[in-house]
């Protein structure tokens, strides 16, 4: 049985207007994810967007928990969400301006059995 992994979760800073993947709970896993940063590293505004696909649930408008939200230049946001996920639930998360960062902070534990 693995440790439970407490900190950061996964870590992503994608193309402009590419949406990539920041984290995957790993199969037998579980995951709380508490807080994702958002920080602006290449001195531009824009937007960004975060979704949870359950499952391996493809990045759609349907899973957005964060949907095209300002960001400023050489600002980071932080999204305190204590999100649940589930083995193979996918975090998602994309920028209309490059240059940012975004990490997951949180803790991926073994899911119970019976």
């Amino acid at each position: 049985m693995p440790a439970p992994k407490i900190g950061v979760l996964g870590q992503a800073a994608p193309a402009a207007g590419a949406t990539v993947v920041a984290y995957t709970v790993p199969a037998n896993r579980r995951a709380v994810v508490s807080t994702i940063s958002i920080a602006e590293t290449g001195g531009n505004s824009g937007t960004y967007r975060v979704h949870v696909g359950v499952n391996g649930a493809a990045a759609a408008v349907g899973n957005a928990i964060a949907y095209d939200i300002p960001y400023s230049a050489k600002q980071a946001t932080f999204l305190t969400i204590g999100a649940t996920l589930g083995p193979g639930d996918v975090l998602y998360v994309e920028s209309s301006a490059g240059a940012v960062t975004f990490t997951a902070f949180g803790e991926e534990t073994d899911v119970p059995t019976a």
